[in-house]
């Protein structure tokens, strides 16, 4: 079975709902309490049982569900005051993907993303970044796969935020 098969969601541990930064110092379990995760807003429960999974699990490049498939992505208003009042990446919008290549998850979509852009080890700006988003979601399932497989051991878990 591939490490990837299986999702990790806030639901499986509550740290991963906690995407957004700490806005300032002192943070503690009751600021991470007080951010509820995605499942409090209306209509995630029910785009997860599509399958799609709200990004904010995933990524802190929240700007990312812009150039994602249209097909693979949906979302729903966002209701949270934290989120409506400090997150200008998701214009306001609960964003949830699917995986553009149905053998992959979003978890091992996000691997391969951000592997392939970090590849090098060149530096990397916002505009490396983008292109390489963009690169990728534009690749089939085979060579996306392929990357994936070729990844050593660790590699994938440090870029996708997994232990």
């Amino acid at each position: 079975m591939d490490r990837f098969d299986q999702p990790v969601t806030s639901r499986d541990d509550p740290t991963i709902a906690m995407s957004v930064p700490c806005p300032g110092t002192g943070c503690d379990d009751q600021w991470m309490n007080e951010v509820p995760g995605p499942d409090v807003v209306a209509g995630v429960a029910e785009l997860r049982a599509e399958g799609f999974e709200p990004i904010e699990e995933h990524t802190g490049a929240l700007w990312v569900a812009d150039v994602w498939p249209d097909d693979d992505k949906r979302s729903v208003p966002e209701t949270r005051p934290y989120w409506l009042a400090n997150e200008t990446q998701t214009h306001d919008r609960v964003w949830l993907l699917r995986s553009p290549w149905p053998t992959l998850t979003v978890r091992a979509v996000f691997a391969v993303l951000w592997t392939w852009i970090e590849r090098d080890h060149r530096p990397i700006d916002g505009l490396t970044v983008s292109a390489g988003v963009v690169e990728v979601l534009a690749w089939d399932e085979t060579r996306a796969r392929a990357w994936l497989q070729q990844l050593p051991p660790g590699q994938d878990d440090e870029q996708d935020g997994t232990d």
